[in-house]
């Protein structure tokens, strides 16, 4: 199967690796294991958590700016924006009070907007407002500590409500858009800049390693700004996931022209060219009856690798065959339906 020319493998292989991580993330426990096998199973898990989305930003905010290049000139393009961000929001806030409470797809559809603006202002408001959002993680942290006893439960999950949604969309949800917004940034100005992929690759490697090496070695105290915290998220945080974010991207931008004689990677690439479908299409699947089953959501390590192990060949060979006869995922059509747009999205 050939890439179509409009679209860059690198990016769809990319994202299909972030989808990917972010199944292992739901389905995959990260404890609870009692065998050798098990805690390898769950410390690779564990690895993935927080990475898998920072990827998936970071190639929203490269996949936004080359529309934005692309379409831009339209005056119906904004209008778009709006529509697809209002979208994405929409079925957040569906999927949250119905059957899987996350924020993430409310925070990629406010994101959208945002992000186009600023990318119109051109490279220095880019590069302005990354810096911005950078300085405001230690100001926002300690803030963050005491807004999570209101806006979380005693179980880990967020509660949505009118009062809460704000802050959990831009403060202190899973994926709080301050300071989330940075991986986006840093992908719109990885397409302004376009780096060397190997040095790009080399760089964000190098700094995920060491920032990774000092945290794991140092002991730092888990409630600290300078720990690996996801939420409230941290600098170590934004730097270690954004630099195997900034190494995939690298990688798979450097070896773009082999990619596309292996068939297996090209089948990986289709899975990020669906990747809304994917995501949506696992917690269906998989996901809802897991939890089901165990309500606690403490399935065995090896229920969660069974399911897993079962879904990647199913979506491997499937999703070939659905592009083969559609241009999109059926849930990237009922998108661009409701959206009005024959333009094509590169990011969900």
């Amino acid at each position: 199967m050939k890439s179509s020319p409009s679209r860059r493998l690198a990016i769809d292989v990319a994202r299909g690796l972030a989808v990917l991580g972010m199944m292992v993330e739901h389905l995959i426990p990260t404890e609870g294991a009692v065998s050798p096998m098990g805690h390898w199973v769950t410390t690779i898990s564990g690895w993935f958590t927080g990475r898998s989305a920072s990827l998936f930003f970071v190639l929203a905010g490269m996949s936004w700016a080359i529309q934005m290049d692309r379409e831009s000139e339209s005056p119906k393009h904004f209008a778009y924006v709006l529509r697809r961000s209002a979208c994405l929001i929409g079925l957040g806030v569906l999927l949250h009070l119905t059957i899987w409470p996350t924020e993430v797809l409310m925070a990629i559809g406010v994101a959208l907007p945002i992000a186009s603006l600023t990318y119109r202002l051109g490279k220095k408001a880019v590069w302005g407002a990354l810096v911005v959002v950078l300085a405001l993680v230690p100001i926002l942290f300690g803030f963050l500590q005491t807004l999570m006893t209101k806006d979380w439960t005693d179980a880990g999950e967020p509660i949505l409500n009118l009062g809460s949604l704000p802050r959990l969309v831009f403060l202190d949800g899973c994926y709080p858009l301050l300071p989330w917004l940075a991986f986006v940034f840093s992908g719109m100005l990885l397409t302004l800049h376009k780096p060397k992929p190997v040095l790009t690759a080399v760089i964000a490697g190098t700094v995920a390693t060491v920032v990774g090496a000092v945290e794991t070695f140092s002991h730092i105290d888990p409630k600290s700004l300078w720990a690996s915290e996801w939420v409230p998220t941290t600098i170590p945080f934004l730097m270690i996931c954004g630099g195997v974010a900034l190494l995939v991207i690298g990688v798979s931008e450097a070896l773009e022209g082999k990619l596309l004689r292996s068939k297996i990677v090209q089948s990986l690439g289709t899975i990020g060219q669906t990747s809304l479908t994917h995501y949506l299409g696992h917690i269906l699947i998989l996901v809802l009856p897991l939890r089901h089953w165990y309500p606690a959501e403490e399935w065995p390590t090896r229920i969660g690798l069974i399911a897993y192990v079962g879904y990647m060949p199913f979506a491997m060979i499937v999703t070939p065959l659905w592009l083969k006869r559609f241009r999109k995922g059926p849930i990237e059509v009922l998108f661009d339906g409701i959206t009005r747009s024959g333009w094509k999205s590169y990011a969900t």
